[in-house]
């Protein structure tokens, strides 16, 4: 039913948005960010939630301890040995020591078994080459003048298993449907899916099963009625077992997304798009927060591709907004995704390297906001100060992206950066870590890369020898391939300039050479 949610302090009254505090609503999350956050803003956060059934409320802490989260991962070396690395991230408002721990409790230590390496909030123990005298507990423990804080991670011999289902639609229209289980071990182990009775899959004519390197798949070539139910991935080795169930059902499985574009006349629009996936057909349809039906009217378009259930919204204003809801149900059941439309700017942000003929590396950040107001768009330092124009950064403007060049890239520009836009709606924000990682990374690939030939400034294909006198303005020659034709041997020659351009959003990165 309809609901009311709100974020309260410590003290009872409700969090309001300002300058350091954004608050918004996606589907059914409910965030409220704090930036820049300091002592005055330490303490107990609820969450209330409230309609006609009754009141929910949960309640979160802000404090100045560190917080801690660690992982494992599995790594096979090339000579078929298994290394493991703990990764102990840790944020702290305030500087902080952090240690890995034994069973024990006494420190790990770096030697020849052992790694151990700092990279930003990421405190890495690395094992090479486990056996059984690495297995047992292993404890991140990070502490400030605040208080203390840990977190345990196991190595063991037994398997780590994780499952996942993807559906696959077949040239006839039929379902078919993948299960794939990645199964871990620092041992040989052996690897099943079972069906939801404990009977074994087993391979024929409807199911095929696979294995390709730590992937089992069981796929299913056409979903029928006969196939629903839990299937589980059983893996065991003489350390212990490990499994997981998913379950393959008829009941839609729906995934929503907003998409904004800018018009030809500066208008701002959306495309509100729903992916259904289902084993049989379905009825789907875009529903308003007061649950009355979206209907193709002058302002608004719905379209149908495949799967995709797609609403446009044409020249956005204040009377679309609001939370739509994409409805999809069949004789199985019915599931349902929301989405907000809201008078907030939206932003996306870039960071690009850009590696250059005299060795130097630049740095690019993009910010790309889109507001149906006006709206005032910056970026700012960890530190909460904005930044300007002058001889080490570059600030320009075109259409809606705000960009900052950084032409020389060093250690002294490495931390966090955070595009700011707020119009009479609200404000949004998002950052991007400029670090040494990836500058690091781009250098190495300079030095060592070959395209035919070692990447120095620039590089020509030519026939001759090599001319050190060209070399050293940073342009070389190689022998290239000679092309036999009718009216005898042609020589090739052509210039390429080392331009190297590595370009990361969210957790894609993309290199172009």
């Amino acid at each position: 039913n309809p609901f009311r949610t709100d974020w309260l302090q410590s003290y009872g009254t409700p969090l309001i948005e300002s300058k350091s505090v954004n608050l918004f609503a996606a589907g059914n999350n409910f965030t409220a960010k704090l930036y820049n956050a300091s002592e005055a803003d330490y303490g107990n956060y609820t969450c209330v939630s409230q309609n006609k059934h009754g009141i929910a409320m949960s309640t979160v802490e802000i404090s100045g301890r560190p917080t801690v989260k660690t992982t494992m991962q599995w790594i096979r070396g090339l000579d078929g040995s298994r290394s493991a690395e703990l990764v102990c991230e840790v944020h702290s408002p305030n500087p902080s020591r952090t240690i890995w721990l034994r069973s024990g409790g006494s420190p790990l230590v770096h030697g020849e078994s052992v790694h151990l390496h700092v990279d930003n909030n990421n405190h890495s123990a690395r094992f090479n080459n486990v056996s059984e005298r690495d297995y047992g507990n292993y404890t991140c423990v990070s502490e400030n003048k605040y208080g203390i804080s840990m977190s345990t991670v196991e190595v063991s011999g037994k398997p780590t298993v994780t499952a996942t289902v993807q559906w696959k639609r077949g040239m006839d229209g039929s379902r078919g449907a993948e299960l794939v289980c990645t199964a871990h071990s620092a041992n040989p182990s052996r690897t099943d899916w079972l069906r939801s009775d404990l009977s074994p899959l087993v391979y024929g004519e409807s199911v095929h099963l696979s294995v390709a390197g730590n992937n089992h798949t069981a796929k299913f070539i056409k979903i029928t009625e006969r196939d629903y139910g839990n299937y589980t991935c059983v893996s065991q080795n003489k350390y212990g077992i490990a499994m997981n169930t998913v379950e393959i059902s008829g009941i839609p499985a729906v995934t929503t997304r907003v998409h904004w574009t800018r018009g030809v006349n500066g208008s701002l629009d959306a495309e509100l798009v729903c992916v259904v996936q289902g084993a049989t057909p379905s009825t789907t349809r875009w529903m308003r927060d007061d649950g009355t039906w979206l209907l193709q009217d002058e302002s608004v378009y719905l379209s149908t591709a495949g799967n995709n259930y797609t609403a446009t919204f044409k020249n956005i204003s204040e009377r679309d907004y609001g939370n739509y809801t994409c409805v999809s149900l069949n004789k199985y059941g019915m599931t349902m995704d929301t989405v907000q439309l809201s008078g907030k700017p939206k932003i996306t942000t870039i960071l690009q390297w850009t590696s250059h003929l005299n060795g130097s590396i630049s740095a690019k950040l993009v910010c790309t906001a889109y507001s149906s107001k006006s709206s005032n768009t910056h970026w700012i330092r960890d530190d909460g100060s904005p930044l300007l124009d002058g001889d080490i950064v570059q600030l320009s403007i075109s259409d809606n992206s705000y960009t900052v060049t950084f032409k020389d890239v060093g250690e002294a520009h490495y931390g966090n950066y955070t595009c700011v836009s707020h119009s009479e709606w609200g404000i949004s924000m998002e950052t991007v870590v400029l670090s040494g990682e990836s500058a690091q990374d781009l250098r190495r690939t300079i030095t060592h890369s070959k395209v035919d030939g070692q990447i120095t400034g620039s590089m020509s294909q030519s026939s001759g020898a090599h001319d050190p006198t060209r070399a050293q303005t940073g342009t070389g020659s190689r022998n290239c391939s000679s092309a036999n034709t009718s009216e005898g041997t042609t020589r090739i020659k052509s210039t390429i300039k080392s331009k190297i351009v590595i370009t990361k959003e969210k957790h894609s990165y993309t290199i172009k050479v």
